[in-house]
This record gives C-alpha cells, structure tokens and sequence, in this order.
C-alpha cells in the first residue's frame, strides 16, 4: 500500500494485499470440498457405529455365558 492511499477496513485486516482482498489466494483450486468433507463424516460416523455395536454385542455375550 502507498503512503498516499487511504487505508480501508478490508485492507487493514488483510495487511493490503490485493489477493487477500479479492478472496483469491490464487492456488487455483480448492483444497477444501464441502462434499469430500461430509463424506469423511459419514464414513467415521458409520465405522463408530459399528465399532460400538460389535463392542457391546462382545460385552453383552461375556456377560451371558
């Protein structure tokens, strides 16, 4: 940013560069998919289901036998 140049509320936070800014980093991609992430949720939230329900199908015959 030039000396002569009125800062702005967008430019303070971002330090005044202009690809902050512009909410482009330029990578040119996004490394953060909302559906590769929700499909990481559902497989760890089915294998803990699972996992908790053989553990007390485990449990539940020690304790029968």
């Amino acid at each position: 940013m030039d000396d002569n140049e009125t800062p702005t509320a967008t430019s303070a936070f971002s330090g005044g560069h202009p690809e902050l800014r512009d909410g482009d980093n330029g990578a040119g991609g996004d490394y953060f998919r909302a559906d590769r992430a929700w499909l990481y949720v559902t497989m760890l939230t089915i294998g803990y289901l699972v996992g908790r329900g053989l553990a007390k199908s485990v449990s539940r015959a020690a304790h029968n036998g």
